[in-house]
């Protein structure tokens, strides 16, 4: 009556099994009992067990308006036909039949969950009073995706949630899975847009998952498209990991030479890109000459001022691409190469043609955290004003924007800020 050895085995497979075909929550398949088993309520939402102790959901699901203040601090998830552990003080096992089981925990909220960025940062942590492990069997966490690893336009993801259901989504609450490309992938949002292929009230805080089964996205709201808000962008806090701060910035000269050449590093040792000046004759013009004036370096906080690695990486269209780092994995941008048909001249297309990625002596700075691209635009891009990242934040890549063309105007739409990992 103990051998539960099959059961596990069955959960397991089946916890990371991805369909192969495209249906919607709203009018979609059910879910099937030892499939999505970490997908759960959290009281009127869905949620994802992640962690044996930490479930992820929508903020909003907790606060009323934008409010954080008045967010609640108490909830509970539900795991919906689970085999529970099994009680040796009876004579009958539990184990072996299916039921509900409910865990309290406390709420986290995510700090910046408010108005005007509320939409961005829907995302709630509930820390469960005992490991779920300890009331379920073989329901496994689905773990969230390094946060290296960004969404791709058209990238087809699975949504689960446990929401109501019909074209209308007025049905009965049930956990269901679709299968859609994405529509829009932008800094702070994932959005999938067919018509009458939806996510309905109750799915918010559902996941979102890519094909290696892992979490890349937690559904937020519902109009005419389905939005998500990725985990990339909130990976340390949502990991519960602190921030490393800066310990000391400054703003370095560059100029013509430097900006056309492959040579030294523009920041001292042991300091990463944060920000940079494209400043040509400093007057603020889309079409001025494409030269960094000076560039703002800063070195992480409590860690030795050194570099371990250093390599040039070749960075061509991607310059003008709001798609993955340019870096490896755990190294920042120190410095870039304005290179378009490699000559020095005040009007040379605004090419990145490679960048100089440094990895710190410090291996806590090697690890990707929070990974998030911000807006920049025109006058922050020629001038030594706010900071485009986050404060504990590195350059991983950048987007010469206005248009998207390899011979844009050269001022930076936005940037891709790199937290480290502690």
């Amino acid at each position: 009556m103990r051998n539960l050895g099959a059961f596990s085995v069955l959960a397991a497979c089946l916890s990371f099994f991805i369909p192969a075909i495209a249906l919607a929550l709203s009018v979609g398949t059910p879910v099937n009992p030892g499939q999505y088993d970490g997908v759960g309520r959290v009281d009127g939402c869905s949620g994802t067990l992640i962690s044996p102790t930490q479930v992820l959901t929508a903020a909003h699901c907790f606060c009323p308006g934008d409010k954080l203040g008045a967010c609640r601090t108490r909830a509970e998830f539900k795991l919906f036909d689970v085999h529970p552990v099994d009680n040796p003080a009876t004579t009958v096992n539990e184990s072996v039949y299916l039921t509900n089981i409910t865990i309290p925990g406390t709420l986290r909220i995510h700090p910046q969950y408010s108005q005007p960025t509320w939409n961005l940062n829907d995302f709630a942590v509930l820390d469960l009073d005992v490991p779920a492990h300890t009331m379920a069997l073989g329901v496994r966490p689905i773990p969230l995706q390094d946060p290296s690893v960004l969404p791709r336009l058209g990238e087809t993801l699975w949504l689960v949630g446990h929401g109501h259901t019909g074209n209308d989504c007025k049905g009965p609450r049930q956990k269901r899975w679709l299968a859609l490309p994405t529509a829009e992938v932008i800094a702070h949002a994932v959005r999938f847009i067919q018509p009458g292929k939806n996510a309905c009230p109750g799915d918010s805080g559902g996941a979102v998952l890519d094909q290696t089964g892992r979490l890349v996205a937690v559904i937020s709201w519902i109009g005419r498209e389905t939005n998500t808000r990725p985990t990339h962008t909130s990976f340390n806090w949502i990991a519960g990991l602190p921030d490393a701060p800066y310990g000391s910035c400054g703003w370095y000269p560059v100029g013509p030479q430097k900006s056309h050449g492959a040579g030294a590093a523009w920041c001292p040792s042991g300091q990463f890109l944060t920000q940079f000046d494209l400043e040509g004759d400093r007057s603020l013009d889309e079409h001025d000459a494409p030269i960094v004036g000076q560039a703002r370096c800063c070195a992480p906080a409590a860690a030795p001022s050194a570099w371990n690695q250093c390599n040039w990486v070749r960075v061509g269209p991607r310059s003008h691409q709001a798609g993955g780092a340019w870096c490896p994995p755990g190294s920042y941008i120190t410095q870039f190469d304005l290179d378009g048909d490699r000559a020095l001249s005040g009007r040379d297309s605004p090419i990145v043609g490679q960048a100089l990625c440094c990895r710190h002596t410090a291996p806590s700075i090697n690890n990707w955290g929070s990974t998030a691209w911000w807006p920049v635009g025109l006058q922050e891009s020629h001038g030594v004003g706010k900071a485009w990242c986050p404060s504990g934040a590195y350059l991983g890549a950048f987007d010469l924007d206005s248009g998207g063309q390899p011979h844009d105007s050269p001022y930076v739409g936005q940037a891709l800020c790199i937290k480290p990992r502690p």
